[in-house]
C-alpha cells in the first residue's frame, strides 16, 4: 500500500465481517447474499469487481446498512482513487474542475443574465460577517434560487473556485483533490472572520462538520449549520414569516449526501416542508433508501448518458406518486434534474425546497430551471463530442493552491461552436430535436 493510500484509508477493515449486507440491501445493486460476499472481497484484495465500481452511484447507503459501522462506502471511495491515480478521469470531468481553462462555471457565467451575474460577483468578493452563507459550487450554478427578501441582508461566499468544499470530488474518490479544496475553504473562509457558516448545499455541511475535520485533519474555528435547519429556525422565530398555505401535492428527493447529514436532516427538511402547507407523498425509494438523482451514476463510467438515464429513473418514481411536483433541497440535484427533465421530456415540474418558502412567504421564484438546463446542455455540446460519451482519453486534475486564482486564460466554450449552437438552442424545434435524439440513443443502449 503506498503512502497516499495509507493516508486516505477510510474503511475500517478489522471490523468488516464480509457478510455482504451493504450489497444486498442497496437500491442499485440488490446482489444476492454470495454474490455479494465475493464482491466485497473483490474490493477488499483490489481485484477487477463484476458490479460496484461500474454500477455505484456514490449515495452513502451502504454506510448505512452495514451493520459493523465499518464504512464499505469509503472502500468503494478508495478502489476508485487508485483508479484515478493509474487512468485518471474521464474527459467530462474536464467540464467539472474550476481550474481547468474551459470548465462548466466559467462557461455559464457568460450566459448568465446580469443580476446573476452580479451576484457571483459579490459571491467571490465578500465583505467579513459573523455570519455568513456558502453558495459554494452547486448554487453558483443556480444563483437566481437565492433571489428573495428573505435572504437580501445575508453575506454569501463562495463560487466555483470553492470546489463544493471538496464534496462533488469525495464523492468520486479523489482524495488528493478534496484534501486541496478544504485547504482552500480553510484559508478563504478564515478569512471572513465568520462565527456561524451555512453552507446552502447540504454536501458542503457534511464536508465542513464531519469529513474534512474527521478524515482530512482540517480544523474549522466556526459552527456549521444546514441552511435547512437555519432557516427552519427563522421561520420558528418569526423572523421569516409565512403568509399563506401553498396548495401542492409534492414528493420530495432526499439527496445523497442528506444520508450523510443524518436522520435528523431528513426530518428537518420535512419538517421545513410542513411549514409551508404542501401535501407530502413519499416516494418507494426515499430516506437512507432514495435513489441518486442521476448525478452519481456517472461515478463509474464517467458517462454523461448515465447520468441521465438513471435521473430517468427517479422521475419515474416521483411521477408514480401522483404529485403535482418534485422538491429537492440539493442545488446539484436541481440543476441535473432539469437537464434530465429538458432531455427526456418529463411534465412534472421541479422546485428546490426553497422556492416552496418563497411561496409560502408571498413570493414569486424566479424559477429559471428550464433556462439554466439548455445553458448547460448548451455548454456541453459546445465541446468535443467526446465529453458526451466515454473515451478512451483521461484527464488527471492539476493540483490548486490555497489561494484562489487570478485569472488569466480565455474561460469561454469554444467560440465557433458557442456561435452556432447558442442561438439553435432558443428555438423550440431544436430542443424538440434534441430531446428527442437524446432518448432514441438512450433506447439504443
Amino acid at each position: 500500500m503506498s503512502e497516499k493510500q495509507e493516508i486516505y484509508s477510510f474503511f475500517k477493515r478489522d471490523s468488516c465481517t464480509e457478510c455482504g449486507d451493504c450489497l444486498v440491501k442497496c437500491p442499485v445493486m440488490q446482489l444476492s447474499p454470495p454474490e455479494a460476499k465475493k464482491e466485497i472481497r473483490r474490493l477488499i484484495n483490489s481485484e477487477k469487481t463484476k458490479y460496484v465500481l461500474a454500477k455505484c452511484t456514490t449515495c452513502f447507503s451502504c454506510n448505512i446498512y452495514c451493520p459493523q459501522k465499518a464504512d464499505p462506502y469509503e472502500l468503494i471511495l478508495m478502489r476508485w482513487f487508485d483508479r484515478y491515480r493509474k487512468n485518471g478521469l474521464g474527459q467530462t470531468m474536464k467540464l467539472l474542475s474550476p481550474n481547468h481553462p474551459r470548465n462548466l462555471w466559467s462557461a455559464l457565467w457568460k450566459k448568465f443574465p446580469e443580476d446573476e451575474r452580479e451576484k457571483i460577483q459579490s459571491w467571490a468578493n465578500p465583505q467579513k460577517s459573523d455570519l455568513v452563507i456558502i453558495g459554494g459550487g452547486m448554487t453558483s450554478l443556480v444563483p437566481y434560487i437565492t433571489q428573495s427578501k428573505i435572504l437580501e441582508n445575508a453575506t454569501f461566499v463562495g463560487t466555483g473556485d470553492f470546489w463544493t468544499s471538496g464534496g462533488l470530488y469525495y464523492q468520486l474518490g479523489l482524495f488528493d483533490v478534496v484534501e486541496q479544496a478544504g485547504r482552500r475553504v480553510e484559508k478563504q473562509l478564515g478569512k471572513l472572520g465568520a462565527k456561524k457558516v451555512i453552507p446552502f448545499y447540504v454536501g458542503e455541511y457534511v464536508m465542513l462538520k464531519r469529513i474534512l475535520p474527521q478524515k482530512f485533519g482540517i480544523k474549522f474555528n466556526f459552527q456549521v449549520q444546514p441552511f435547512e435547519e437555519w432557516l427552519l429556525e427563522k421561520i420558528k422565530k418569526g423572523e421569516v414569516k409565512l403568509k399563506s398555505k401553498v396548495k401542492m401535492k409534492v414528493t420530495l428527493h432526499d439527496s445523497c449526501w442528506s444520508k450523510a447529514a443524518g436522520e435528523e436532516f431528513f426530518e428537518t427538511v420535512r419538517n421545513l416542508l410542513n411549514t409551508t402547507g404542501v401535501e407530502l407523498v413519499e416516494m418507494k425509494h426515499h430516506k437512507e433508501n432514495a435513489l441518486c438523482c442521476g448525478f452519481g451514476a456517472g461515478a463509474g463510467r464517467y458517462s454523461m448518458l448515465d447520468i441521465i438515464s438513471y435521473a430517468g429513473k427517479r422521475f419515474k418514481e416521483a411521477e408514480e406518486t401522483g404529485a403535482d411536483a418534485l422538491v429537492v433541497h440539493c442545488a446539484g440535484c436541481l440543476w441535473i434534474m432539469s437537464v434530465a427533465k429538458e432531455l427526456l421530456g418529463v411534465k412534472m415540474p421541479i422546485y428546490h425546497i426553497f422556492e416552496i418558502v418563497q411561496l409560502a412567504a408571498g413570493e414569486q421564484p424566479l424559477h429559471r430551471h428550464s433556462e439554466r438546463a439548455w445553458d448547460i446542455i448548451g455548454t456541453v455540446l459546445a465541446h468535443p463530442i467526446a465529453n458526451i460519451v466515454r473515451t478512451g482519453k483521461k484527464y488527471w486534475i492539476a493540483p490548486f493552491p490555497p489561494e484562489i486564482e487570478t485569472r488569466t486564460e480565455q474561460l469561454e466554450d469554444k467560440p465557433l461552436l458557442s456561435k452556432l449552437i447558442n442561438p439553435l438552442l432558443k428555438r423550440n424545434s431544436v430542443k424538440k430535436l434534441i430531446s428527442k435524439t437524446f432518448r432514441i440513443i438512450l433506447s439504443l443502449r
